[in-house]
């Protein structure tokens, strides 16, 4: 059961807590690191005891990883037990470009609280490392790795730690940093460019159509040219003409008719006549 604490790193409950994180540490000087750490522990309770192991500034290098959405399950899968990033659960010899193997583990699968900040955490190890002496020698470096859970993102963060270790005295911490949104697929085009797109086009259309043929534009039959004279209502404008046209002539016939008012008289008619003779 030798340093099988990282090796053991969430091999049961990874996915207990959703919202919880995982804290790992291991380093190439002997540390004094508790023999069974619970799996479930509060950020208070985790940063109490990294403070107390980087208490006397163990190393000379110290490399804050930090991975935004990390969760146990990212690095062992909860239902075989199968490590998923070599570089952090598995072996420390296969981690690091060094002759020197990690010696202490410290690893918490389901941290639970608040976001542990990365700055906090490296002001800690500075002044811890000014305090015994070692602040010229001491180096600290924070480094975030890409978003999970990507296979390809992961393989690419596991290159980065390999080249981030290059020495034989060194610390690793990695914890999640602060949660970022999921990922979400957005259209090249939204409703609203899908709508602006034939329109957009509609205007070069016609800018070009007015730049190339504007004596076309002006020769145009009348009906092209002005689009809200349509054939309808010039039909309906002709129609009305030759209906006022024939309404003229018959009241005009009508009007021309010249008849005496003798005739309706029926003293003067024919009829009275024939009787007076």
């Amino acid at each position: 059961m030798r340093y099988s604490i990282a090796a053991g790193l969430l091999a049961s409950g990874a996915a207990a807590f959703s919202d919880s994180s995982p804290f790992l540490m291991y380093s190439t000087s002997k540390l004094s690191v508790p023999s069974e750490p619970s799996q479930l522990q509060s950020t208070a309770s985790v940063l109490s005891t990294a403070h107390a192991l980087l208490s006397t500034c163990p190393t000379s290098l110290y490399l804050l990883l930090t991975h935004p959405n990390a969760h146990a399950s990212d690095l062992r899968d909860p239902a075989t037990g199968a490590c998923l990033a070599l570089n952090l659960c598995g072996r420390t010899s296969a981690v690091v470009n060094s002759s020197k193997v990690a010696t202490s583990h410290y690893g918490v699968a389901e941290v639970v609280g608040p976001e542990i900040s990365a700055t906090d955490l490296q002001a800690y190890i500075e002044g811890a490392c000014s305090e015994q002496g070692k602040g010229d020698l001491a180096a600290v470096v924070v480094k975030q790795l890409d978003g999970l859970p990507l296979h390809d993102e992961l393989l690419d963060n596991q290159e980065q730690i390999r080249r981030g270790v290059p020495g034989d005295d060194y610390t690793v911490i990695y914890f999640a940093s602060p949660h970022e949104p999921p990922r979400r697929y957005e259209a090249e085009f939204g409703e609203a460019g899908g709508a602006e797109m034939p329109l957009e086009l509609r205007k070069r259309e016609w800018e070009v159509r007015a730049a190339d043929g504007g004596n076309t534009v002006g020769s145009a039959p009348l009906f092209v040219k002005y689009q809200f004279f349509t054939p309808g209502i010039f039909m309906g404008f002709v129609a009305v003409f030759l209906m006022l046209a024939m309404l003229y002539v018959g009241l005009n016939a009508v009007a021309s008719l010249q008849v005496s008012y003798g005739a309706f008289d029926k003293e003067m008619g024919p009829a009275a006549q024939k009787k007076t003779q």
